[in-house]
This record gives structure tokens, sequence and C-alpha cells, in this order.
């Protein structure tokens, strides 16, 4: 049943309105990923990195003991 397009598209839109920002909800079958879903968990993959080396660089400039992380 999540599988089918409108239910997806509905759980985003719920996602959306809780989180205050445009959130997407796709479900998939373990073990199965589709061509289009290998693109956004490549750029998810990305982001993660360029996310971790930003916050490197702010421990590297300010030393990890005086920054405190709040929301990763």
């Amino acid at each position: 049943m999540l599988s089918m397009k409108e239910k997806n598209d509905e759980i985003s839109a719920l996602l959306t309105e809780a989180a205050g920002y445009t959130a997407v909800f796709h479900a998939a079958i373990e073990g199965t990923v589709a061509e289009s879903d290998k693109a956004i968990l490549a750029q998810q993959k990305a982001a993660k990195e360029q996310a971790q080396s930003n916050l490197d660089r702010v421990f590297d400039t300010f030393g990890r003991e005086n920054v405190r992380v709040i929301d990763e």
C-alpha cells in the first residue's frame, strides 16, 4: 500500500507540514532499488559527507571542545 504514489505524496505532505520544510517519502521493498532511487541515495550520501566535512572544518578552526552541536 505504501508503494502507491498517492500514498507517498500524502505522507510527504504530512512530513512537510510536521517538519516545516520540504520532505519527501518514498516506500521501497528492501533489497530493490530503482535507478531513480540510486541517484537520490547518491545525493544523500554526498550531502552527508559534505556536512561532515563542514563540521570537521569548524572543529579544526575552533577546537572540538569549544563547539557544541545541537542538531546534526
